[in-house]
């Protein structure tokens, strides 16, 4: 059976309800985090880009919104969709969504990744058996009266778990860690003794103290550059990108 095509069918021009006659606006381009400013999100615009229907240069990044404003106010959204590209979806696990309104968007995104190391006292320093170089990629920053303080990448939420570790062998009444306190690239880490079951408040560290460390990326990402959010699973923010597209109706 043949379907006889309606000259709007053959032009490509929408119709759909009362869109027939309405004046169809769209708003789209891409964005990437300026490396100098982690503020701002530049539009690109070069010989290969050219961003449509979008306010200024820039759009602007507070805690973990983007606020991306329109050249004009619209009567009605019809769609509008953000899409990482392939460096923020593929190497940094990240997937994003809008909050739109008539005259901007509200670009919010998050990353799932897990990051893990192994750490000891090895008699005479600290040590990383693993995990350097990798998601976490953690730095000793001090020892204090029985506290270890360390630093790692960017890894938001508190969803992290400290164990016992032996590294292939026996220890001998061994310390048990304990987290005292998580940030968003730091953790403090106690022990307790488990033949007296009191916390080790001791001077100097000990060859007890050996543990496995695993935290998971819980929450939305930061996306102005603060709380040592420039890079997610070793990548630079600024060398991903973010799409969008949206039609409105005027």
């Amino acid at each position: 059976m043949l379907t006889k095509l309606k000259p709007d069918m053959i032009t490509g021009v929408p119709t759909a309800g009362n869109l027939p006659n309405a004046e169809i606006g769209i708003v789209a381009g891409t964005i990437r985090q300026r490396d100098s400013d982690r503020t701002k999100w530049d539009f690109i615009n070069d010989a290969s880009h050219e961003p449509v229907g979008v306010s200024g240069t820039y759009a602007t990044a507070s805690g973990g919104t983007i606020t991306l404003n329109f050249d004009t106010t619209y009567s009605e959204v019809i769609s509008m969709v953000i899409g990482p590209d392939e460096t923020f979806a593929n190497q940094m696990n990240i997937s994003a969504g809008g909050s739109v309104g008539l005259s901007r968007v509200l670009i919010s995104a998050s990353s799932a990744f897990t990051g893990a190391f192994t750490m000891e006292w090895n008699g005479s320093a600290w040590s990383f058996i693993s995990g350097t170089g990798q998601l976490l990629d953690p730095t000793f920053v001090s020892y204090n009266n029985g506290t270890l303080n360390l630093s790692h990448d960017y890894c938001r939420g508190a969803a992290i778990t400290v164990c016992p570790w032996s590294d292939g062998g026996e220890i001998i009444n061994p310390y048990i860690p304990i987290l005292k306190s998580v940030g968003q690239g730091d953790a403090a880490i106690q022990w307790m003794d488990t033949t007296t079951g009191n916390i080790v408040t001791d001077a100097s560290p000990s060859t007890r103290m050996k543990a496995i460390v695993t935290k998971t990326n819980a929450q939305g990402l930061f996306l102005d550059g603060t709380n040592n959010a420039t890079d997610i699973n070793n990548v630079d923010m600024d060398l991903g990108n973010f799409w969008f597209y949206g039609i409105f109706k005027k």
